[in-house]
């Protein structure tokens, strides 16, 4: 049996939008994830590999105005496209593909908004001063069965968050 590990690396960056920080003073925003770990994949197997993952968005104000809304992006990674993500492993030139989705029905794709895929949108409400709160997000993980051509190994790719808020 072949022993195939997948696990991404996510990365996070901010982009701020200037209608909002004008009314609010001392905003700022992160995002931060943990691992989408796989775990192994049997490639014969059935049924596809699931897995969670969590996106966590935090937001700080010394005053605001109002609520701030933000919207969560993805990177499509190493594959040439969000609708085909790809996992890599140094010793096999065959692909993992794999996606990640905004729902526990995995019918749409987490990206930036185009070609068929959505963001996540979310929205921080602040109810006093000097405040920190924070939003988790699931990610949905999801390799498809049948992946016959992948070698034993251990499998990765890199999605950027981008958080515009």
């Amino acid at each position: 049996m072949k022993k195939v590990i997948g696990m991404l690396s996510i990365l996070g960056m901010s982009i701020c939008s200037q209608s909002i920080m004008a009314l609010c003073l001392g905003c700022s925003c992160s995002v931060n994830s943990n691992s989408v770990a796989f775990g192994t994949y049997n490639p014969i197997a059935n049924v596809p590999s699931n897995t969670l993952g969590t996106i966590t968005v935090t937001c700080q104000a010394l005053i605001s105005l109002l609520d701030a809304p933000y919207t969560i992006s993805l990177s499509k990674g190493n594959g040439p496209a969000f609708n085909d993500r790809r996992m890599s492993a140094p010793n096999d030139p065959n692909a993992l593909k794999y996606n990640l989705y905004t729902s526990p029905a995995r019918t749409q794709i987490w990206g930036n908004g185009t070609g068929g895929t959505s963001s996540v949108r979310g929205q921080i409400a602040f109810l006093r001063l000097l405040q920190t709160v924070t939003v988790n997000h699931t990610i949905y993980g999801n390799i498809p069965t049948n992946q016959t051509a992948v070698k034993a190994g251990n499998y990765s790719d890199n999605i950027n968050i981008t958080i515009s808020y």
